[in-house]
This record gives C-alpha cells, sequence and structure tokens, in this order.
C-alpha cells in the first residue's frame, strides 16, 4: 500500500491511502493505455494503476518526460512517444497499446495542455484550437479507436481527467474551461452510448494539483486557501481513477467525479 506521502495529508486527519483504498491485484486482469503519462497527474496514474496490477502502455509527446515514468514503471510496462493531435498517431499508438499488451480493457485519458488562455477577449484563436485540439478532439479520437477493442472484449473502463474548470466558472480560463467541458460531455456520450455494452466511462476532475514533496505553488494555493486549506497531491487524483478503473465501480457509469477537496462545493 502507498503511505501518505507527506504531512499536508495529516491536517485533515487520518488518511484511507494508509488502510486499503489500493487493493494490491484488483486490477490484475487489466490492459491499459494511460496518456499524458510524463505529467504529475498521468506519471502517478501510470504508477498505481501498475502497482493495483495492471499492465500499461504509457504514451505522452514529451518523450524525457516519459522515459521518467518508464523508470517507475519498470517492467513489464511499455510507453510509445504520440502527438495525439495526429489521429494517424492515434491510431497508431492504440493498435501498439493493444498488440503489446495482448488487448485493451482500460484507457485514461490523461494527455492535457494546461494553458489557461485568458478571457475570451484576450483568448487567441491559435491557443483556443490547441486547447480543443489537444483536450477535447484527441481524447475523443483515442476513445473511438479504442472502443472497437473494449467491445470486443466484453467490457472495459474509460477514466477522463477534466477539471474542476469544467465544472465551474474562473477568470482567464475560457479556452481551457470550455476544452474541458467538451471532456465532460464525452464522458457521459460514451456511458449512454455504450453502457449496456459493458462499458463504463467516468470523468476525474481534479483541481490544483502537485506531485509528492513538490513545494505547493502560490499562485495555485491562493484560490484553495479559505476553502481547502491545500491543494492535491497528484497520488489522491490517481487512487480516484484506480477506484473507478476496478471492479467496486462496477455500477458507476457516467460520473463526473471532483477531487478538490471541496472547493466547487462552496
Amino acid at each position: 500500500m502507498r503511505p501518505a506521502p507527506d504531512s499536508t495529508r495529516a491536517r485533515s486527519g487520518p488518511s484511507p491511502l494508509d488502510e486499503e483504498l489500493i487493493d494490491i491485484g484488483e486490477l490484475d486482469d487489466a490492459r491499459a493505455l494511460v496518456t499524458g503519462a510524463a505529467g504529475r497527474i498521468g506519471r502517478a496514474i501510470a504508477v498505481a494503476l501498475a502497482e493495483a496490477g495492471a499492465h500499461v502502455l504509457a504514451s505522452d509527446v514529451d518523450a524525457a518526460g516519459l522515459a521518467a515514468t518508464a523508470g517507475r514503471l519498470g517492467d513489464p510496462h511499455r510507453t510509445r512517444v504520440a502527438d495525439l493531435t495526429s489521429e494517424d498517431e492515434i491510431t497508431a499508438l492504440v493498435t501498439a497499446a493493444a498488440g503489446h499488451l495482448g488487448g485493451l480493457t482500460h484507457v485514461v485519458n490523461c494527455a492535457a495542455t494546461t494553458e489557461p488562455g485568458g478571457t475570451i477577449l484576450e483568448s487567441s484563436t491559435a491557443t483556443l484550437d490547441r486547447a480543443l485540439a489537444v483536450n477535447t478532439r484527441a481524447p475523443y479520437l483515442v476513445t473511438r479507436a479504442a472502443l472497437p477493442h473494449l467491445l470486443e472484449g466484453g467490457h472495459g473502463v474509460f477514466v477522463n481527467i477534466a477539471s474542476i474548470h469544467g465544472l465551474v466558472a474562473g477568470a482567464g480560463f475560457a479556452p481551457y474551461a470550455v476544452s474541458k467541458i467538451g471532456l465532460i460531455q464525452l464522458t457521459r456520450q460514451v456511458a449512454v452510448e455504450y453502457g449496456r455494452y459493458g462499458i463504463r466511462c467516468n470523468a476525474v476532475c481534479p483541481g490544483a494539483t502537485r506531485s509528492q514533496g513538490e513545494p505547493a505553488d502560490e499562485a495555485d494555493l491562493q484560490p484553495f486557501r479559505a476553502v481547502v486549506g491545500r491543494i492535491a497531491d497528484s497520488g489522491e487524483i490517481a487512487d480516484a481513477v484506480v477506484y473507478l478503473a476496478g471492479p467496486r465501480a462496477s455500477f458507476v457509469n457516467g460520473a463526473i467525479l471532483p477531487v478538490d477537496g471541496g472547493y466547487t462545493a462552496h
């Protein structure tokens, strides 16, 4: 089991991570593709899925960052560099994942551009186009390419990493927020259209997040200070993904789960 990463969790009382939140082996039959696996959240997700027993292929456009993820994963897990703004590369990635892993049962769409983009008047068309291309179009195409593999197996799980900015408005985040709303709706569409075939699709909406041991950025922390008191550790996002990916969430479909310490509840 993973221990609580640092003293920040102790401020909220005993952490369930000290108990049995992640059941080692609960994903032993899983064959999982994780995009955006070079980033702080994507890397934590790939590692957590592997710890839970899944066979993982981790992907990102950032080759150096992906190499660091590979070092955390070790054997028998795989990595593959891919640019998800290219439909051809998406098709090749999904095909490679199914081939290397011996099938495909789980997909985590985590790849994203996190540039806020400014207000509607401040934002550029280029920034909007990139946000939609990476945060909405890419997971749509990954999902479309992966669905036949999951349907062939008679079951499967998608987990999309959206954002609290897809749930509540924040000044200065217009392109990013619009792109994440699209990802949330994609989540619901997959759940409604393919749930009867054994496919589940849910979304996790993180707030500001840091890696274990990484100091909190004051700009990230400030909006959360009064409501939450801290920002999330990437492992806390990953634990939510492992839950949604596993059998304990077998009747959870089309859910949009904020993992933000209660920020969007205030």
